[in-house]
């Protein structure tokens, strides 16, 4: 993100390194890289994840967990079946950012970006059709200022 509020899109480079299916037993990365994923990696849900973690970072203007491990009460809270654990993730970072209005469909698309399971993740096509990526969208001059106002706020 540039001092004008623009983003450039980079490569992760899961995809491009990793061509062919790996089998792993655990798969544990940064912050912005899928953690625990068990099974088959795949670089596509691996930066499907990455980016889970970037627009929630975008929106709350801090990072969702600090680390996607099982150790991190955060990240466990979002993966877990349980509605109340997931509540529970939201209500923390409501509390941290009590100005931010987030909406329903926004914890979902989150959600299901972040999934523990790669394969429980949302597709890239899927995420474009999400409702919430479907709503209302500002020019960039109410971006640029809602960006500033955020960031002065953090």
């Amino acid at each position: 993100l540039d001092s004008q509020g623009r983003l450039k899109i980079i490569d992760f480079g899961h995809r491009d390194l990793l061509t062919k299916a790996y089998s792993t037993t655990e798969w544990e990365l940064n912050l912005y890289g899928a953690g625990n994923q068990i099974g088959i990696f795949d670089g596509l849900q691996a930066d499907v994840f990455s980016l889970g973690v970037i627009l929630f970072t975008m929106y709350f203007g801090y990072p969702p967990f600090i680390n996607a491990k099982s150790n991190d009460p955060l990240y466990t809270h979002l993966c877990k079946p349980d509605e109340n654990d997931r509540a529970a993730f939201w209500s923390y970072h409501k509390k941290r950012r009590p100005v931010l209005a987030v909406s329903e469909d926004f914890k979902d698309l989150i959600g299901r970006m972040l999934a523990l399971r790669p394969t429980d993740r949302l597709s890239l096509t899927s995420i474009r059709n999400h409702t919430w990526c479907q709503g209302a969208t500002a020019n960039s001059e109410t971006l640029y200022t809602e960006f500033m106002r955020r960031t002065k706020d953090c």
